[in-house]
């Protein structure tokens, strides 16, 4: 937990560096290196120290640097468009906000167990950080703090935030309940005949599009408090649902096979005979900003951009992580930004096609 400087004759220590007031098993570090005028150490859990001005350095002096990095999968990553903000979690449950290629970890939140979900509230004033067993917390991004924290303590069976409110968000557990929280106080609960898997809202918080466990999506009005619809997705869990951006026009549904359908609001009909070019399953759904195009990605380690227009591919990535893909997304250059469980962040120019800057730490 410490870096020392030795003689190269008597292998005595002539110099301690510091790399924690109060050191824990987290700050071991595994290796160091001089790099020019610099000494280089990375920790246990993947933080890269760095002290400047090598040989100026006094006794037990702390890093002038630490860029915080993953050390296990990747399980989440969003985006926030306003601050050009990247944040992402992995299946520790340490998540890190990225700006300008540099990351900040936030100290408060360390699971125990991986995060399933990462999203903005509507004002992008709030990020809430969702964790396997559904403790829900909101972090006030102004002044870097949590503002709540609720534990449902039951699987997770999906996550959403309200288009309208930034104070509502919905969570559905796999006991078959569907939670409303304002403020992450419960406002309402909602008891289904199924199991949830996956949940979206649509545009103006009227309507729940609820995945289940045996394939089928079902629609429930808010304002009647009931179901209107029920539709057939397959046959196998829905993993991810995805609602189009501005307008209640598209949403898109993935299982946890392969299967991926477009939909339309209108009429409730299918648009797609099942895009089915993953070959596992579907971990994540994103619309583009314009809707002219849906962003999948799975275990398979592939991403897929799929054209709503034409319900074509226009982008087929194969082999983008080792041990797949966790969740994808795009920044505000229309750049996929992807999290795999190689531990990896991948940038990717979607135009031609090319990986343009990997983020890994």
């Amino acid at each position: 937990r410490r870096c020392v400087q030795e003689t190269e004759t008597t292998r005595d220590s002539v110099l301690t560096l510091q790399v924690s007031i109060k050191p824990q098993l987290e700050d071991m570090q595994l290796g160091c290196t001089k790099m020019v005028n610099q000494l280089v150490s990375v920790s246990l859990i993947g933080d890269v120290n760095i002290w400047e001005d090598v040989n100026n350095l006094q006794q037990d002096a702390f890093p002038s640097l630490v860029l915080p990095g993953h050390q296990s999968s990747i399980k989440q990553v969003a985006y926030h468009h306003g601050q050009q903000l990247l944040v992402s979690s992995d299946s520790s449950g340490r998540t890190l906000l990225w700006k300008n290629r540099q990351a900040e970890r936030i100290p408060e939140i360390q699971y125990k167990i991986g995060t399933s979900r990462l999203l903005f509230s509507c004002d992008l004033e709030t990020l809430y950080i969702v964790s396997d067993d559904l403790n829900i917390i909101s972090f006030n991004l102004a002044n870097r703090t949590v503002n709540k924290t609720v534990n449902i303590g039951a699987n997770y069976g999906g996550f959403c935030v309200s288009k309208k409110n930034p104070n509502v968000c919905y969570a559905a557990s796999e006991r078959n309940t569907i939670f409303v929280f304002e403020n992450l106080a419960q406002v309402r609960e909602i008891k289904v005949s199924y199991v949830p898997t996956a949940i979206e809202v649509n545009n103006d918080d009227s309507l729940l599009i609820i995945g289940d466990k045996v394939g089928n999506v079902h629609i429930y009005d808010l304002q009647e408090d009931k179901e209107i619809q029920v539709l057939s997705h397959s046959t196998s869990a829905v993993s991810s649902i995805a609602v189009s951006h501005g307008e209640d026009k598209y949403f898109a549904t993935g299982d946890s096979t392969k299967i991926i359908n477009l939909w339309s609001f209108s009429e409730f009909k299918k648009l797609t005979e099942n895009w089915v070019f993953h070959n596992s399953r579907v971990t994540s759904l994103v619309f583009s900003q314009s809707n002219n195009h849906v962003l999948s990605c799975g275990l398979d380690s592939r991403v897929i951009v799929w054209d709503t227009q034409s319900f074509k591919r226009v982008a087929d990535l194969t082999n983008i992580h080792r041990n797949g893909v966790n969740s994808a997304i795009f920044d505000e250059e229309g750049r996929i930004v992807s999290a795999g469980g190689d531990n990896l962040m991948k940038v990717i120019k979607l135009n031609n096609v090319t990986i343009l800057s990997l983020i890994h730490i």
